[in-house]
């Protein structure tokens, strides 16, 4: 019983954690200009017994940046030792090939990397997200 108390509180503790950083990235990015949005993904059931579903897919990214130039970046935010999910890389990777800055931060600076999206960064985000989705398998 011990450890799955211990189990949940490391749990309840690295989304809080998350959390507040992904808070960070949305205020550093604003001052850059670009407009975030928090994206929730998952279904809910509601007090009178239906489902409430968010509406996007599974593997959504965490963030949604619309930059002052009017390209769209897609942030999955994790902190510490969280890697991103199958469906995750998969998503990231398919907003890279549509043409969009994505990626994932564990840092406002990774955040704002992946934001100015240059040739250079853009390479490694995709050898990165690669390099998650060999190990998810």
């Amino acid at each position: 019983m011990k450890w799955k108390l211990k189990t949940l509180a490391s749990v309840v503790a690295m989304a809080r954690n998350e959390m507040l950083l992904l808070n960070k990235i949305r205020l550093a990015l604003q001052e850059k200009g670009v407009i975030t949005f928090r994206c929730n993904v998952g279904k809910v059931k509601m007090a009178d017994g239906r489902w409430f579903d968010t509406g996007l897919c599974v593997g959504f990214s965490d963030l949604l940046g619309i930059r002052p130039d009017g390209k769209a970046c897609f942030i999955e935010v994790k902190d510490g030792n969280n890697k991103p999910s199958e469906k995750q890389c998969n998503f990231l990777l398919a907003m890279i090939k549509s043409g969009c800055a994505a990626g994932v931060a564990f840092s406002t600076e990774d955040a704002e990397k992946i934001v100015d999206w240059t040739p250079e960064c853009a390479e490694i985000s995709e050898t990165l997200i690669r390099n998650y989705l060999k190990g998810a398998k």
